[in-house]
């Protein structure tokens, strides 16, 4: 697999953001205590994906935008919970409770949305 991925400073990304095919936020902005959106005024794209690590809120800025026009989305609260279960699974060295781990992905999503969205 080759992958292509390029770490992009703030002056450079108007010019470039239509040539990315993903976009991702991995700094504090758009967190409660750092509000914002890393792309300011700029606005993805519906062919492109976008992944937020912030997860508090549920719904930052970033994500917004991204759902505005139809953009894939990966949430921080999928990094939150993915990361949980699997992390679990490692320490416990537990391969049963994965069938039924997965099986809860769908409820766990809604109630942290539920829980962290304002």
């Amino acid at each position: 697999m080759n992958i292509n991925c390029v770490v992009t400073k703030p002056d450079q990304i108007e010019k470039n953001l239509s040539s990315f095919d993903g976009i991702i936020n991995c700094t504090p902005v758009g967190h409660y205590d750092f509000p914002g959106c890393p792309l300011g005024n700029l606005m993805p794209n519906k062919k492109q994906w976008i992944f937020d690590a912030v997860y508090t809120p549920a719904k930052t800025n970033f994500i917004k935008k991204g759902e505005q026009v139809g953009a894939k989305i990966i949430s921080g609260i999928d990094l939150f919970i993915f990361q949980a279960i699997d992390s679990f699974l490692y320490f416990t060295e537990n391969k049963e409770n994965n069938h039924d781990l997965t099986n809860h992905i769908h409820k766990l999503r809604k109630h942290y949305f539920d829980k962290l969205f304002i």
